[in-house]
This record gives structure tokens, C-alpha cells and sequence, in this order.
């Protein structure tokens, strides 16, 4: 099971990448694009899980 990752920007050099801190957490700058990659279908199921017994 996978999704597809999120490009939030593109054309981004390293140095730009490097002097933001706002990316998302788990942002990566691949080929000039910034990625996220979005949390799995059974990550999501245990979070709901656990939010639920708080």
C-alpha cells in the first residue's frame, strides 16, 4: 500500500531548500521539487485509535 508523494514546490536549489525553516515536517528536496510524503493508511488507523482512548 503507498500514495503518491506530495510536491508542495518546485524549482527549489539546495540553498533555498536549506534557508527555510517552514517546510513541512519530513520534507525532502528531490530533483529541485520539495516532497512529503503522506502518512500510510495503517498509520492513520492507529493514530484514530489512540486519539480515541484520550
Amino acid at each position: 500500500m503507498s500514495t503518491a508523494p506530495e510536491i508542495i514546490a518546485r524549482n527549489v536549489t539546495a540553498d533555498e531548500f536549506l534557508a527555510r525553516d517552514d517546510w513541512p515536517r519530513g520534507s525532502q528536496l528531490i530533483a529541485g521539487e520539495v516532497i512529503v510524503n503522506q502518512p500510510l493508511l495503517p498509520h492513520q488507523w492507529y493514530l484514530s485509535r489512540i486519539f480515541a482512548r484520550l
